[in-house]
C-alpha cells in the first residue's frame, strides 16, 4: 500500500507567501480572487461605509500576507496592527510597508478600492494611507501566555480576520484557543469581522499541498458564542471553486460584538 501523502503546514518553511497571492488571489485569477480577495473588502468596505463597525483601532489576524482588507481598513481606522504567526508572511508584509522593489504588487487590490469609494481618491493614496494607519506588524504565537511578548497589545475597537483559522490550526482545540486569544484584543463592546471558508481540505503552493482545518459553519458560531460574541449577522456562499489546487464548499463571514469578557 502507498503510504497517505504528508500534508505540509502553514508555519513550515515550504510555506511561500508571494506564490500563495499569485496563485490565488492574482489580477490574472476569476473565482479565487472573487472569494478570497474581493469578497472581503467588499463586505469589510460595505460593513464601515455604514457605520455598522466603526473606531479608531483595528487589530488585524490573516492567513498570508494578504493586504486586500487592510486596504480597505486603512479608509476608516487610524491605528492598524497586523498580527502574523507564519515569519514568512510577516516578512512579506513588512516589504510591502516598506515599499521593496520585489514585494507583492496589490495594485489590483487598490483599484477595485478605488472603485468602491468612486475613484475619488488615487490608488497610489490609497496605498499610502494604509502604510501610514498599519503602526505594527507584529508575530504571534498563541502558544505563548502573552503571544505577542516582549510587547503587549492594548484591546482594540475592531478585530479582523481572513482565511486564518482554517490554515493556521491543525484541530478544533486549537481553533478555539487561537480564536480566544485573538478576542482577547477586543474591547467590550467592539466589533469581530471573521471570515471563514468551510469544509476546506487543503491548498497547494508549487507542488505542494498543506494542511487545512475542515469544519461546518456551526463550529464556527458556536465558538465564537462560548467566547462572549454576540453574533449580528453571517453569511454562507456556494464556492464556484472548481481545482484540484484548493478545496472548500462554502466561504462566507461572522459579525458580532463583545458581550463580555470570557
Amino acid at each position: 500500500m502507498m503510504e497517505a501523502e504528508a500534508l505540509k503546514h502553514y508555519h513550515d518553511e515550504e510555506f511561500d507567501p508571494q506564490m500563495l497571492v499569485k496563485m490565488y488571489v492574482s489580477e490574472d485569477k476569476t473565482h479565487t480572487k472573487e472569494e478570497l480577495l474581493e469578497y472581503p473588502m467588499k463586505v469589510v468596505y460595505e460593513l464601515c461605509s455604514t457605520g455598522t463597525v466603526k473606531g479608531e483601532t483595528l487589530i488585524d489576524l490573516s492567513g498570508g500576507p494578504d493586504l486586500g482588507q487592510l486596504l480597505v481598513a486603512g479608509n476608516f481606522y487610524k491605528e492598524i496592527t497586523v498580527l502574523e504567526s507564519s515569519v514568512a508572511s510577516q516578512e512579506e508584509i513588512q516589504r510591502w510597508l516598506n515599499r521593496h522593489p520585489d514585494a507583492t504588487d496589490w495594485s489590483h487590490a487598490t483599484r477595485l478600492l478605488s472603485k468602491l469609494i468612486g475613484g475619488s481618491i488615487s490608488t497610489e493614496e490609497l496605498e499610502e494611507k494604509t502604510r501610514r494607519a498599519i503602526k505594527h506588524c507584529l508575530l504571534w504565537d498563541p502558544c505563548k501566555d502573552n503571544p505577542v511578548e516582549p510587547d503587549n497589545l492594548p484591546q482594540a475597537d475592531t478585530l479582523l480576520s481572513t482565511w486564518y483559522l482554517e490554515v493556521a490550526c491543525k484541530d478544533h482545540d486549537s481553533y478555539r484557543n487561537y480564536l480566544k486569544k485573538f478576542l482577547s484584543y477586543l474591547k467590550v463592546g467592539g466589533h469581530i469581522i471573521l471570515f471563514y471558508a468551510s469544509k476546506c481540505t487543503h491548498y497547494t503552493i508549487y507542488q505542494q499541498r498543506f494542511s487545512t482545518l475542515n469544519y461546518e459553519k456551526e463550529f464556527v458560531k458556536t465558538v465564537l458564542l462560548d467566547s462572549g460574541i454576540a453574533i449580528e449577522r453571517s453569511s454562507l456562499n456556494k464556492s464556484k471553486v472548481d481545482s484540484h489546487q484548493v478545496k472548500y464548499e462554502h466561504f462566507g463571514y461572522f459579525l458580532g460584538h463583545k458581550e463580555k469578557q470570557v
